[in-house]
């Protein structure tokens, strides 16, 4: 969806983009950092549903992630999709929950 702002009489349009460009696959056991410094996290996919959730996080390296900087919750549920359009600042590192295998799309 566009964002329309006018600024010194002139309509400038900003486009935020829902789905990523890149994407990270196969995604298991353990932090991994996906991309460092700011961004935008896009659709996140649960391959494998596992037996806990995971989490998604703002932080710049795998062991700086943590409740304090968690953007969402993998739901440990086959197939499931979450289209979050979330900023994220320092990077992104996903944490796999127990037995998933996740896929994330980001900017």
């Amino acid at each position: 969806m566009a964002k329309t702002m006018t600024v010194m009489g002139a309509n400038i349009e900003k486009v935020i983009p829902v789905t990523g460009e890149v994407a990270a696959f196969n995604i298991t056991s353990g932090a991994k950092l996906i991309k460092v410094g700011p961004g935008r996290v896009g659709t996140l996919t649960t391959i494998v549903a596992g037996t806990t959730v995971g989490t998604v996080n703002d932080a710049a390296t795998t062991g700086a992630a943590a409740v304090a900087n968690q953007i969402a919750a993998v739901p440990n549920t086959l197939g499931a999709s979450v289209s979050l359009n979330f900023p994220f600042d320092k990077g992104l590192v996903i944490v796999p929950g127990t037995g998933q295998v996740l896929a994330v799309s980001y900017l």
